[in-house]
């Protein structure tokens, strides 16, 4: 079976909802893994300096103070304040003069930068630890009914990329390695095989390094295209002078922390370069060739992809229809989100009607999910 030219009726977009019933951790409760010492040492991460974990504790008293959530992305967003006012002081006359005054006051806010650098050095290697773990191993050794809904979701994925033209684009803002591991374990016990392009050939080979053209590969049988909007923390830079990508699982705890192809927030200096830069290309192509896009687990907060999403539809002949599995937002609910979202841009913008929206109240891989957006887009 060929891969056929027609343009895919729909494509996944997958945020952090879309890999929490797998045991990946979202936003809201990643700081588990920070301030619990009893989870940090059964899952094996190393201890925090009493030091690091007084100031993350701090930043968290102080979100929680201000009515903010004392979620990962606030936590390193306060952090990347602190480390900019040290650039900033530093680098400034003005502020130099008129604060900086006396050794100790440089020594003070010196030390203060190290620590806060320390402090994301840490939240960073727990992310790379929590998300480069094969989830998938651990059910099939301790738990067949996990095991089976996550063969499940596979066979999901699969029927989805057969029905939408042997070509299923997914786009996904996780770090985690979920969609590889469940080809890695399930599609070689198929016969009517689907293959991966993810940019790396092989999809997990170790040292690999990021292609765009593999996605335009002839692969002869039904592929998903796995495109990762904000990077992975199996994706790392060797060093200066090379711009190119490498695939690192095996090794990745001893990779440089600096070296991490990743965007969070902090850290996103490197949005515009390749391979960030080629998977918006590809989701905007998507938002205007589509007729349906399937949000799993995205609460529609973040303005980067909204803006996306409401610049091209001003440019379709008709609105986008959006399919949202969400276990609590109603489709008002998302039109709300994005209209608060299109208050942050200074473009034309063109925002859905409810009626445009299809909502899903479950949870992602719970009960009948796969049936429900089976049903939801009349397969």
């Amino acid at each position: 079976m060929g891969n056929t030219a027609r343009e895919p009726r729909f494509f996944v977009f997958l945020g952090s909802g879309a890999s929490q019933f797998a045991g990946y951790r979202t936003f809201v409760t990643f700081p588990q893994l920070i301030f619990d010492h009893h989870l940090r040492e059964q899952q094996g991460f190393p201890p925090l300096s009493p030091q690091v974990y007084q100031l993350l504790d701090a930043v968290r008293t102080s979100l929680a103070n201000t009515v903010q959530p004392t979620t990962a992305d606030n936590i390193l967003r306060r952090l990347d304040n602190y480390r900019s006012l040290w650039n900033t002081v530093r680098q400034d006359p003005v502020l130099t003069s008129r604060i900086m005054r006396g050794v100790a006051s440089w020594g003070n806010l010196a030390r203060f930068s190290q620590l806060t650098e320390d402090a994301i050095g840490a939240i960073t290697i727990t992310t790379v630890r929590h998300y480069s773990q094969n989830l998938i191993q651990e059910a099939r050794a301790s738990d067949p009914a996990h095991y089976e809904m996550l063969r499940r979701l596979f066979a999901l994925y699969r029927d989805l990329v057969v029905t939408n033209s042997q070509h299923l684009p997914v786009f996904t803002t996780n770090y985690d390695m979920l969609i590889e591991d469940l080809f890695s374990e399930f599609s070689r016990k198929r016969k009517d095989r689907i293959v991966l392009l993810n940019g790396f050939a092989g999809c997990q080979t170790e040292g690999g390094e990021w292609d765009d053209s593999l996605f335009h590969s002839k692969t002869g049988v039904p592929a998903l295209h796995l495109y990762r909007l904000h990077g992975c923390v199996c994706w790392y830079y060797h060093g200066m002078g090379d711009e190119k990508v490498y695939f690192h699982r095996r090794d990745a705890l001893q990779r440089r922390e600096s070296y991490l192809c990743a965007i969070f927030a902090g850290r996103d200096f490197y949005r515009g370069l390749t391979p960030y830069s080629a998977g918006f290309e590809s989701l905007y192509k998507a938002l205007l060739g589509s007729a349906v896009g399937i949000f799993i687990g995205f609460s529609f907060r973040d303005d980067e992809i909204n803006h996306m999403l409401l610049s091209a539809n001003l440019q379709r002949r008709t609105p986008l229809r959006l399919i949202v599995f969400d276990p609590v937002l109603a489709a008002t609910d998302v039109v709300a989100n994005l209209t608060e979202s299109s208050k942050r841009t200074q473009f034309p913008v063109r925002l859905p009607r409810a009626s445009d929206v299809t909502v899903i109240n479950s949870r992602f891989g719970e009960g009948d999910f796969d049936r429900q957006l089976n049903r939801a887009l009349r397969i």
